[in-house]
């Protein structure tokens, strides 16, 4: 059975198991001199470095996602020249957020923050048009 929580879209392309993975992931952790508690907070992303268990199959979460079925979708979706500055386009067209938060975050200032945003949304454009 597929999953749907935590490993939703992840298969072993080798062996296809989908029960369990080891996947390098960050934490955040307590530490004092006599040890540490519990970790918390675990983040991974598909570049994630990832291994099967049951066949010792190794790369990175993405290797691991069940692919779409139409092998455009899939080389387009996995483009991250494309996916990155579209992101960032409909981010800045379709969401309010703090522009100050962003700039702190990131230590860029208003007129470099508005020219990731322009270079982004003008490589979206592009991309748009190329493909049409």
């Amino acid at each position: 059975m597929p999953n749907t929580n935590c490993l939703s879209g992840m298969k072993c392309p080798d062996c296809d198991n989908e029960d369990l993975f080891n996947i390098q992931a960050k934490c955040s952790v307590n530490v004092s001199d006599d040890g540490t508690d519990d970790a918390s907070s675990f983040e991974w992303d598909s570049s994630s470095p990832c291994s099967c268990p049951a066949c010792d199959k190794s790369g990175i979460v993405r290797d691991f996602l069940e692919k779409p079925e139409s092998p455009d979708q899939s080389s387009l979706w996995y483009n991250d020249e494309i996916q990155f500055p579209r992101l960032i386009s409909e981010i800045q067209a379709t969401c309010e957020f703090s522009l100050k938060s962003l700039m702190d975050s990131m230590d860029l200032s208003r007129e470099q923050l508005n020219e990731l945003f322009d270079r982004a949304q003008k490589k979206w454009e592009r991309i748009k048009q190329s493909n049409t």
